[in-house]
């Protein structure tokens, strides 16, 4: 009896954490929404531009990238590497075409072109964040770490690769390395809610019960129709 409370409250917590997380991958990688008719329009509106310089790569890009916000993938990968065809060089085809290959669930070849940006720009945070992802998403905790880790080194306000950093601590059995992350973020953004309401699952798995009230009673009080953490709060 004793000992089952904080077990349950833990699995419960991790499924928390997780779910919140793959929330977090789902917002950050989501690119549609009220403003279709911007992309339709930018649509025929890099089209006409290919039509006029068609040995220009950046209307390629440019309709790539409308293609990718409107879900139209397989369009999507053709301008890209048209695109590319003009200018092998052009990193930003290639991050989007890698996003996009992400996206259809091609996981080897998002990695190679991701892998490729930072063999010529080692600092690209934010492909760093998305060879992360690939490998949170696959559960493979360290290499995400490292990756994640990566992102915030080169771009230290990166607030995405800072949450995900201390999520990997988590799932690797370090919470205190997870609460000293959340803690930092919790300083540039007091208010973060997610950051609190993790915090305070980290803090439940050291069994630091009444941290882990206060976090997640701070969370209720930013917005109290938070059910999940009010939720925790009660079992708590």
């Amino acid at each position: 009896g004793s000992m089952r409370i904080p077990i349950i409250l833990l699995l419960l917590a991790v499924s928390l954490l997780a779910c919140t997380n793959s929330k977090k991958i789902a917002s950050g990688t989501s690119y549609r929404g009220a403003d279709r008719a911007v992309w339709e329009n930018q649509v025929k509106q890099q089209s006409r531009e290919i039509k006029a310089h068609p040995h220009w790569a950046e209307p390629f890009q440019l309709r790539g990238y409308a293609y990718y916000q409107l879900g139209k993938y397989s369009l999507a990968l053709q301008d890209f590497n048209s695109a590319l065809r003009q200018d092998p060089n052009y990193l930003m085809a290639v991050f989007n075409k890698g996003m996009t290959y992400a996206r259809l669930g091609k996981k080897d070849s998002a990695k190679s072109d991701f892998l490729h940006i930072l063999s010529k720009d080692p600092r690209h945070a934010r492909s760093h964040f998305q060879l992360g992802s690939i490998f949170y998403e696959a559960s493979v905790f360290d290499s995400a770490l490292h990756y994640f880790s990566d992102a915030v080194k080169n771009d230290p306000d990166y607030k995405k690769a800072r949450h995900f950093q201390a999520a990997c601590h988590f799932y690797l059995k370090n919470p205190d390395a997870a609460i000293r992350d959340y803690t930092l973020i919790l300083y540039d953004f007091p208010e973060d809610q997610i950051a609190l309401i993790n915090r305070g699952i980290s803090q439940l798995s050291m069994k630091e019960w009444e941290y882990a009230l206060n976090d997640i009673g701070k969370a209720i009080s930013i917005d109290s129709a938070m059910s999940q953490a009010w939720y925790f709060q009660g079992l708590a």
